[in-house]
């Protein structure tokens, strides 16, 4: 839940969703090659977004109830205060893909041992710097 809505707009949509559900539904393809009827190919072709998809394909393989449940079920946000050794979480806040509100809080870490670090900048895939030597 907390990429649908970046993942399905604008730039990102362009450029990253509509490529990997390229190659998602080519997946499903052989997929349904190896285990017929298992879910609706149909469904799966007439995706548009990867939300869609979950829906269509992810949802029915893997037994979740539909996206929402599949997202609150698998996120990792929700394991942070059952974690029991010392954790850094680095996230920048202007991540294409994560909604900043949807960033982990201290209240979601509870007494857990993980430390919440965030910065203004740095992306999705990591963090840069103009700096040499460093």
């Amino acid at each position: 839940v907390a990429s649908q809505g970046k993942l399905d707009q604008g730039f990102n949509r362009a450029v990253y969703s509509e490529n990997f559900l390229a190659s998602l539904k080519m997946k499903a393809e052989n997929q349904i090659k190896l285990f017929p009827n298992s879910f609706d190919i149909d469904a799966v072709r007439a995706c548009r977004s990867i939300g869609d998809f979950d829906e269509a394909f992810i949802c029915k393989i893997y037994g979740f109830l539909n996206k929402e449940d599949y997202y609150r079920k698998t996120g990792s946000k929700w394991w942070l205060s059952k974690i029991r050794v010392p954790t850094i979480v680095i996230n920048a806040r202007d991540d294409p893909f994560i909604e900043e509100k949807s960033l982990p809080t201290e209240a979601d870490v509870g007494e857990a041992p993980v430390r919440l670090i965030y910065t203004d900048h740095g992306g999705h895939c990591g963090f840069y710097t103009t700096e040499t030597g460093a």
